[in-house]
């Protein structure tokens, strides 16, 4: 009985936070079918009450954080309630569990890769989080078919750059005037894709799953080279002595001239890994401007990595396939951890991993996975560490 109608709250909590997201109205007889009609008029009234939108969207800041202890809490509060008591009580709870849990599928469907709180928002754009978007320099957000094509234009209406499948070409559209100033373009690359971008001057850079991308349109004359990156890409740079380009991350600056390098900087990895190809590059700390005697230099075939608040840089001689074979598909890992393992293993497949075998999470492997499926990933693990695990859908509970 208490199980049914928890399912039926979460069931009611998707229907509204999907009728929500796509700015559609509320059914109200699957509220009224859950509750009596005082409960079901409040909750009515409250999901449309401005005051209530304003704090919902507090909330969802730090929902993600809190939501499974919540969960299990309100779970411990219904079971221990006298029978006699248990409907009204419920009834309550329930009201409370279903504005709630459809802030947290509302907040769920939101994407999560973006460089700044500004650069992938529109108040009149809903979208997929499996989708690749686009932001233009006018702030407008297109969605980005990896089966389509389109063509790109300026806040001008100017045609700045072609979009063919899986690809963004800047430099073999002509430009019809040169830029005197930058204007940015943001790509975001959700779990479970990769996406190339041909940049002005020729640059190209393949962008991996759950990155996001800020470069100039169109590249001036007497400026540097400068991209902004949360995530990871591999960087084929054009040699341009005159106009060096930089990597910026969230704490560290890549720079180059023209060279090949791969670098990792996702929000929630402890490190910043460059990994040089070909070529050279220097790196220095966002914080301090550039300097050629107290940068640190990086050659090929080595990784440099960078921990995030130390601002210790260790290079280490490595093979750089490991590091750049995912442009093709592939997932290589050597001597890693587990739990780190997981997070690749995340953004490749587009899938939450919830482990709970600290035994395991510390456990190092080695392996390369390439058309498999997660679940013969999984199964692969299996067969090497014993492990228990349920796949529901896009989510994966590892015990």
């Amino acid at each position: 009985m208490k199980n049914n109608s928890i399912n039926k709250i979460s069931l009611i909590a998707k229907k509204i936070a999907k009728a929500k997201l796509n700015k559609q109205k509320v059914d109200s007889v699957d509220v009224s079918s859950l509750f009596n009609e005082e409960d079901a008029s409040e909750i009515m009234g409250r999901l449309e009450e401005g005051e209530f939108i304003k704090r919902r969207e507090k909330k969802i800041k730090n929902i993600e954080k809190t939501k499974n202890e919540d969960w299990e809490n309100l779970l411990l509060k219904l079971h221990p309630t006298p029978k006699k008591n248990y409907l009204l009580y419920f009834s309550r709870i329930a009201a409370v569990l279903v504005l709630s849990l459809s802030v947290y599928y509302f907040y769920d469907k939101q994407p999560e890769q973006t460089i700044q709180s500004n650069d992938l928002t529109n108040e009149d754009f809903v979208f997929d989080e499996k989708d690749v978007l686009l932001k233009l320099d006018n702030g407008k957000v297109e969605v980005i078919s990896a089966d389509g094509s389109k063509t790109l234009v300026d806040s001008e209406g100017k045609v700045i750059g072609k979009q063919n499948g899986k690809q963004i070409d800047y430099k073999s559209v002509k430009k019809e005037s040169v830029a005197k100033e930058l204007a940015y373009n943001v790509l975001s690359v959700p779990y479970g894709k990769t996406f190339q971008i041909e940049l002005s001057d020729g640059t190209k850079v393949h962008m991996n799953a759950g990155s996001t991308l800020k470069y100039p349109i169109q590249f001036i004359k007497g400026k540097k080279r400068e991209v902004f990156l949360q995530g990871e890409a591999f960087f084929d740079v054009t040699k341009d002595p005159k106009h060096p380009f930089i990597v910026a991350t969230d704490k560290l600056n890549i720079r180059v001239l023209g060279t090949s390098f791969n670098v990792s900087s996702y929000e929630e990895d402890a490190q910043v890994n460059t990994v040089l190809v070909e070529g050279a590059v220097c790196l220095y700390s966002k914080a301090d401007a550039y300097n050629k005697e107290t940068s640190v230099s990086l050659k090929p075939g080595r990784k440099a990595s960078w921990k995030k608040g130390s601002e210790v840089i260790k290079i280490k001689k490595v093979d750089t396939s490991i590091y750049t074979d995912w442009r093709y598909g592939k997932i290589r890992f050597k001597h890693m951890q587990f739990r780190d393992i997981l997070k690749k293993l995340e953004r490749h497949y587009n899938v939450r991993i919830t482990n709970t075998n600290e035994e395991l999470a510390n456990q190092s492997f080695t392996a390369t996975f390439d058309i498999e499926t997660i679940e013969q990933v999984l199964q692969s693990f299996d067969k090497n560490y014993k492990l228990t695990y349920v796949i529901n859908g896009d989510r994966i509970q590892i015990k």
